[in-house]
């Protein structure tokens, strides 16, 4: 089978970091080509034998992505953000004999101008220009939301749950800050800094906990974002650029997992994901905020804690139940690596996915 995957950017996100992973594997069976507008940051993570094609965002890209898959004739498109859904799709409707999937990667609403013209977008999209295509939703609370907003029968939308593929990670080396300081107790965070993934949280409820605990420990922010600046500013008024580091972008993030004790990830809304199964795999106890999709993978004293969204209290509360409590961090890891292995395993994934390929 002939798969074309059309992506917005190769930024180093969830969605980016996915799909990777997954052309890695479509790759046994299948000829894979990636097409991208904008910031190529993972090109050089794909497998070689992925072709990987730059358009870059100008006014004739659905002409451009047309030839391209005229030229390459493929028997799926699958559309990955909101311009690849876009421009992807309508160039791949005029293709015939293209059968067309989009993944929704995450979806919020802030009842603001930009978001009601996001979904009238959507529903024109694929109620009236794309009413062939099949829609995959990462969560039953993204599915769920799909069929609300975006005016979708539930036999359209498929639920398909993120994974990952992780290669050998023990010949990386230890990033320098945490090879330095391994005596201290090392709060994770990885991900963007955007509003909607709410690190300001994390960085306040570190603020509220007392001086001796804060004395042994250190917060790691991995990532990048629009709010890299603003973050920084907070952390150096609140006097704490002695206990959180900002990282950066790191390529060794999975060394950041396994020497944590603990990973925290405070969004206000997500999809599901990819950070909170790097935690289970490599056995890093979980904090998360209490939002719903978070619920369907973080069981509240099970295999991870749960604090009240956008409250620095509740959340400085959680981490220091956790910084006394060597044990339940045992128990809380032991049992997300067991939910990992059992409902994660990217085989099934790939499986799935071919499977409503086919369909």
């Amino acid at each position: 089978m002939k798969i074309v995957h059309i992506i917005t950017s190769l930024e180093v996100g969830g969605a980016e970091k996915l799909l990777v992973n997954v052309t890695g594997m479509q790759l046994e069976f299948h000829e894979v080509t990636v097409i991208y507008f904008k910031v190529p940051k993972l090109v050089n993570e794909f497998d070689k034998r992925v072709n990987v094609i730059h358009i870059p965002l100008k006014f004739n890209i659905i002409s451009e992505i047309r030839k391209v898959l005229q030229k390459i004739k493929p028997d799926v498109v699958h559309t990955h953000l909101t311009h690849a859904d876009l421009f992807g799709l309508l160039a791949a409707r005029s293709c015939k004999g293209i059968k067309t999937i989009s993944t929704v990667h995450s979806t919020t609403y802030r009842n603001n101008f930009q978001d009601s013209l996001y979904y009238i977008l959507y529903r024109i999209l694929f109620n009236v220009i794309c009413r062939e295509t099949k829609i995959i939703a990462i969560s039953k609370a993204l599915k769920e939301h799909i069929h609300q907003k975006f005016w979708l029968d539930y036999k359209r939308i498929y639920l398909l749950y993120n994974t990952i593929s992780v290669g050998h990670t023990s010949e990386l080396p230890m990033p320098t800050n945490l090879a330095k300081h391994q005596d201290k107790f090392k709060i994770l965070f990885v991900g963007r800094f955007i509003s909607h993934k709410s690190v300001h949280t994390l960085i306040e409820a570190i603020h509220l906990l007392e001086e001796n605990i804060k004395q042994q420990i250190e917060v790691y922010l991995v990532g990048s974002g629009a709010l890299l600046e603003q973050l920084k500013e907070l952390t150096e008024k609140l006097e704490l650029t002695s206990v959180v580091f900002f990282e950066g972008i790191s390529h060794q993030v999975y060394q950041y997992f396994k020497a944590s004790d603990l990973f925290v990830l405070p969004s206000i809304s997500e999809g599901l994901p990819l950070v909170i199964l790097e935690a289970f795999k490599f056995e890093c106890p979980i904090i998360s905020s209490d939002i719903t999709s978070f619920s369907e993978l973080i069981e509240n004293n099970v295999n991870g804690l749960t604090f009240e969204v956008s409250n620095p209290k509740s959340l400085a509360e959680k981490i220091r139940i956790l910084y006394k409590n060597p044990d339940l961090r045992d128990q809380l890891s032991k049992s997300g690596k067991q939910f990992f292995d059992e409902n994660f395993e990217p085989s099934k994934y790939v499986n799935r996915l071919n499977d409503i390929y086919l369909k």
